[in-house]
């Protein structure tokens, strides 16, 4: 295609507004989407089940597409959707369902997080109903899951919706889980060993060895685009990915998985003339949807890009990366980015934190294949807001008493330690010690190169004090850059002391923080406990005082007291 100076515009443009290429970005989502008409002429026929929502439910588009509820799922699935259905034509609103229960298919159980939408004509009138729910059963069963996770493994591969597959050096297949199966056509016996390749096309068998060869030679990950044709002649469209694992710089085998994608480009061809209505349901999800070019152009953006952007579609269409972004921002991005063009699906984290606000964005990146599946031609992006989730990591983390950034004991820890140590000592009379310590003028350094550099400084730190220490040692941050560190079962008061000493001279050899050396010193109060009559608030303060007299001594150094008799 050229324009009207006669250059050759990127092939990508051709796929702007095309129905294949938004129905193909609706089935690369995590996420159930369907929806329902609400017009007097079809009211209540499915027009929208995606690739998730045949994943998660178990029902094919085949036997949902056209119909009603009613006509498509059992009674009660039927009668729970249609009294969906019934209460937003009374009540045209968008409502929340934080905990749904459904029944799949197949019996089984889930438990979804649903937003419908109600989407209306230009009258005003409901004319479709969008359905846009989130698997979280699995963090129903997260407890359960740690306490069997072997059992489940097992489980799990069997129930997956990809094929998986194992095979040993040569190539000759040595597993395949129960989806392998069912999508290749055959048993598994009849897969093992070099019996995998009878359920490959004919005509594709030629690319995939050759594929197969070149990633071997090369030790890449492999993956394709390829048909199995079953023994009653059906053909069953498939993506495939293998790594190759590797031990001792030897190759032992391969791992990979088969994704069925007979329905979605069955689905692709069918909703060519859709072009519109899925427009719409891509502004009404709720994450920021965009399609970027192998040049990082954007090429298309939902409704939550322009909001988040305040910027108009026709402004940002075309617009690099970069130029969107900001320089600071793309730098974050570009690594996750540069992956991703070379193939790789990926999710990522990005944190914000200032003025006392925080916020966490995953961003998945889905490359977008040429239809041999030997290029890639795009990227498809979506990123969600997951503050929430993030924000009960760091309290869970807190709650097990280890420092999120160090790895060390945080202070919860410390205080349960010291206490437990000093009642250890009480009992059997033995000899302790509690060192108080903190980096000195680590504000300035912070301040001068930043939190980030800040933030690996004291993660070094924290190393370095890990190997001057015994293991039966407890080191602990207990916030910014104060450490402290409980000696049990001393032999001599020397023995705390010349650990002091150690770690004093250890810290004065630079840090080496992002290729750039940091200098650093420490000052330390070292205070001893044999059984008296004190609580620990009382030893901390005496360390505390210690650490204080090392810092008028001139720093970098450390002050001890007296040892008990």
């Amino acid at each position: 295609m050229e324009n009207d100076t006669g250059q050759r515009q990127p092939a990508v443009q051709e796929h702007n507004g095309n129905p294949i290429f938004l129905q193909s970005l609706i089935d690369y989502l995590p996420l159930l989407i369907f929806a329902r008409s609400a017009k007097p002429a079809d009211r209540g026929q499915i027009v929208v089940w995606n690739k998730a929502a045949e994943i998660i439910t178990g029902f094919p588009a085949e036997r949902v597409i056209g119909k009603t509820a009613s006509e498509a799922f059992p009674a009660r699935l039927a009668g729970m959707a249609d009294k969906l259905g019934q209460g937003m034509l009374a009540n045209p609103m968008v409502r929340s369902f934080p905990e749904l229960p459904l029944e799949r298919a197949d019996g089984g159980l889930r438990y979804l997080r649903l937003i419908a939408v109600p989407l209306l004509d230009d009258d005003g009138n409901p004319e479709y109903i969008l359905g846009i729910a989130e698997d979280i059963t699995s963090r129903r069963q997260e407890q359960l899951e740690l306490r069997s996770k072997q059992a489940e493994l097992a489980a799990a591969n069997d129930a997956s919706p990809l094929g998986l597959f194992r095979t040993d050096a040569a190539g000759r297949c040595t597993y395949v889980n129960r989806t392998y199966e069912q999508m290749s056509g055959l048993t598994r016996g009849q897969v093992l060993g070099h019996g995998w390749a009878q359920a490959i096309h004919p005509e594709d068998r030629l690319k995939i060895f050759q594929g197969w060869g070149q990633s071997s030679r090369n030790r890449e990950p492999y993956q394709g685009i390829y048909r199995f044709r079953h023994p009653d002649g059906r053909i069953v469209w498939i993506s495939a990915k293998a790594a190759p694992i590797v031990v001792d710089g030897r190759i032992e085998g391969y791992v990979g998985s088969v994704d069925d994608i007979t329905a979605r480009r069955t689905a692709e061809q069918a909703l060519r003339d859709s072009e519109a209505h899925l427009r719409t349901i891509a502004d009404a999800l709720p994450a920021m949807i965009a399609y970027i070019d192998t040049e990082q152009h954007y090429r298309f953006n939902n409704l939550a890009y322009e909001r988040a952007y305040r910027m108009q579609r026709d402004a940002m269409r075309g617009m690099q990366m970069r130029e969107l972004l900001g320089e600071q921002e793309y730098r974050r991005v570009a690594p996750f980015i540069e992956r991703a063009l070379g193939g790789e699906r990926l999710t990522f984290e990005l944190e914000y934190e200032g003025n006392g606000a925080y916020r966490c964005d995953e961003t998945t990146c889905i490359p977008q294949l040429s239809g041999d599946g030997a290029t890639v031609i795009g990227l498809h992006l979506m990123t969600q807001d997951i503050s929430a989730k993030k924000l009960e990591e760091r309290r869970l983390v807190h709650l097990a008493r280890v420092d999120i950034l160090t790895g060390v004991v945080n202070r919860a820890g410390f205080e349960k330690k010291l206490s437990d140590a000093m009642a250890h000592s009480r009992t059997g009379a033995a000899l302790m010690a509690l060192m108080y310590m903190d980096l000195d003028r680590f504000k300035q350094i912070n301040d001068l190169n930043g939190h980030l550099v800040g933030d690996e400084l004291l993660k070094a730190f924290a190393a370095r004090l890990s190997q001057a220490m015994r293991a039966s040692d407890t080191i602990a941050r207990l916030g910014g850059d104060e450490f402290t560190i409980i000696m049990e079962n001393l032999a001599k008061p020397e023995d705390a002391a010349a650990a002091a000493a150690k770690i004093v001279q250890m810290m004065r050899s630079p840090f080496i923080l992002n290729g750039k050396a940091a200098s650093i010193t420490v000052s330390i109060g070292l205070a001893y406990y044999r059984g008296a009559a004190l609580d620990p608030a009382a030893l901390v303060k005496q360390a505390d005082q210690l650490l204080y007299a090392a810092k008028e001594a001139g720093r970098n150094t450390f002050r001890a007291g007296r040892a008990p008799g």
